[in-house]
């Protein structure tokens, strides 16, 4: 599958270690909302006063943007999702053998039959220890198939290799990464911070790395947050009958949301706050809107 989406702008990370932060919550008591303070992809919220700072509709050419942003997005829980439910039949079907050092894993799709395989160097050589694949029914795990990886999945390897090295490990946590074809050969691998505990949102902490067609260059690197940002729901559900709501960042180096702020409103159950100098967006069920300002209901959303 091939997505294409408008460039956005490319920035470059500071080296040092970023420190963990944790984002704001929106708390709702039982029947009543209540807006905790902005946090989150910033250090603070945008510096407006508080009576002058008016969302603004979204424009017609952030409505197309917002329309790629969100296909990308849905396409990279897509595959996430393909992986996960792979890697669990896979884990199961090895008895929960441990894998071995540098193993890894491609995703194939053709004629809308998706196969993943997991892959490991042996011996000096890129080897597929099991196929997974991923029909209508339960996965179907063969194991250490007879056949030698194609160029697609020794491309999507090093792709992720590339990626991982080149993106900064700002949580220090485990990441997972999503390969995805772009016009002119070349692959977007999204670096995404990942969780053990559901109940923990890492909303912060991803990255887009383009590497050459071959997998093995690295051609642009985006971080979509400048810190390690999750939320611990855990933290306010419960706490005088409150509870989440909603989780609020501000975005820094955008005025729009990123595709993966699309691919965390489908993996966890929250709606997510997202507030730029010029915009309050709501992403959620894998649709971005923008908030506007109404007298009757205190918002209106634009709409792709």
């Amino acid at each position: 599958m091939t997505v294409s989406e408008p460039a956005r702008a490319a920035t470059t990370i500071d080296s040092a270690p970023a420190a963990r932060r944790t984002g704001s919550l929106f708390l709702a008591a039982p029947g009543l909302l209540a807006a905790a303070a902005i946090a989150g992809c910033a250090t603070t919220a945008p510096q407006h006063e508080a009576s002058h700072w008016t969302p603004q509709p979204a424009s017609v050419e952030e409505l197309q943007a917002i329309a790629a942003i969100t296909a990308t997005g849905r396409a990279i829980h897509r595959q996430d999702q393909f992986v996960w439910h792979a890697s669990d039949a896979y884990v199961v079907a090895t008895h929960h053998r441990p894998a071995p050092p540098g193993s890894s894993y491609a995703v194939t799709e053709r004629d809308g039959h998706v196969r993943v395989s997991f892959l490991a160097e042996e011996h000096g050589r890129l080897r597929v220890r099991g196929d997974v694949e991923m029909g209508r029914s339960a996965p179907e795990v063969t194991l250490d198939p007879v056949r030698e990886p194609d160029e697609g999945e020794r491309v999507q390897v090093r792709a992720r290799e590339t990626a991982l090295a080149a993106a900064p490990n700002v949580c220090e946590g485990p990441r997972n990464t999503v390969v995805l074809p772009v016009e002119g050969g070349a692959l977007d691998v999204f670096v995404l911070a990942a969780s053990s505990n559901p109940a923990v949102v890492p909303v912060g902490g991803h990255a887009r790395v383009r590497v050459s067609a071959d997998g093995a260059t690295v051609l642009e690197l985006e971080p979509y947050s400048k810190a390690c940002i999750s939320f611990d729901t855990r933290e306010q559900d419960g706490a005088h009958g409150t509870r989440t709501a909603a989780l609020m960042a501000t975005l820094v180096l955008s005025n729009l949301p990123s595709p993966t702020h699309v691919y965390t409103s489908l993996t966890y159950p929250w709606p997510i706050m997202l507030a730029s100098d010029t915009h309050l967006w709501e992403v959620a069920d894998g649709r971005i809107v923008a908030v506007e300002p109404s007298s009757k209901d205190g918002g209106k959303p634009s709409t792709p």
